[in-house]
């Protein structure tokens, strides 16, 4: 039996051609042989440089005569992203249970549009809303919305700004009547942790606007307080570092070297263990990959 070219086993042979190893029974054709990841009987067997044989066209008409491998592929990642969404909402549920115990106000929520009916529920009575640097609210369209309800917003990131108004926008933040922000990282234990080049968000955080509010999605979840950490240092600072156009090192090589760059955006880190005994925090842990 001729050995296979690219193993150099002997070749098996398929239940369509009679048994022939390697022949193909549309072209006629000697071609390519079985190999252990295809089904037996059902793979291509044509001559590679031919475009006549059904075994071969890949994108054409005659598709049915590929196995159903592919097809049984594409359900299990399906199964798998369904499962992988079960497994997240679980920890989901845990992380915001142990926020709970810590004494924030933290909620589970679906998708995004549970959230901006909770935010709008939220922004009724205030006057003013600030926004820290944040990807995941800037996604959800939370400063437009606020905007359109009326309400004072300060937000640095608005094109065409002066430094000095920039500076200005980030002072406001640590007074307005609602902060708005996202996470680096919640950990299922119970803990928000943050990274900043500035402060002006991790300030805001921790004291001086009357609520704070934290949307992060559940990608951002880790299982304890260290893994927290190896997140942002692994995953959300180099990614960040690359969209903010930062020239540090993780912005090209991706990974953290603990640099000593000018525009470093991890300089400050805060750890909330615990509600702050003077500012009201209400999280929405969300059922989405969200941000960084």
């Amino acid at each position: 039996m001729r050995p296979d070219p690219w193993t150099m086993k002997p070749m098996k042979p398929c239940s369509l051609n009679g048994g022939t190893p390697g022949w193909c029974p549309i072209t006629k054709d000697r071609g390519f042989p079985i190999h252990p990841w295809m089904k037996r009987g059902t793979l291509s067997l044509g001559n590679p440089g031919r475009d006549d044989c059904p075994f071969l066209d890949l994108q054409g008409a005659k598709r049915s005569w590929l196995p159903n491998a592919k097809m049984r592929r594409r359900e299990k990642r399906c199964g798998m992203a369904e499962e992988r969404r079960w497994l997240m909402e679980l920890r989901a549920i845990r992380c915001v249970e142990n926020l709970k115990k810590h004494r924030f106000d933290a909620h589970f929520m679906l998708d995004c549009q549970s959230v901006r009916e909770e935010v709008k529920a939220l922004l009724e009575p205030v006057k003013s809303a600030g926004f820290g640097g944040s990807d995941t609210v800037r996604s959800m369209g939370l400063h437009t919305l606020a905007r359109e309800m009326g309400k004072v917003v300060f937000d640095h990131s608005v094109p065409d700004l002066t430094f000095e108004e920039t500076l200005a926008m980030r002072k406001a933040q640590q007074s307005c009547d609602l902060f708005f922000t996202s996470a680096n990282a919640l950990s299922e234990t119970g803990e928000i942790v943050n990274v900043d080049g500035i402060g002006n968000r991790t300030n805001a955080m921790s004291f001086g606007p009357d609520r704070v509010v934290v949307v992060a999605g559940y990608n951002k979840i880790a299982p304890d307080l260290e893994g927290a950490l190896r997140r942002i240092r692994e995953v959300a600072g180099p990614m960040r570092a690359k969209s903010l156009g930062m020239e540090t090192p993780c912005a090209v090589t991706g990974v953290c070297s603990d640099c000593n760059s000018s525009m470093r955006i991890c300089n400050i880190t805060t750890i909330l263990h615990r509600k702050p005994m003077l500012t009201k925090i209400t999280v929405f842990v969300v059922g989405e990959e969200l941000g960084y």
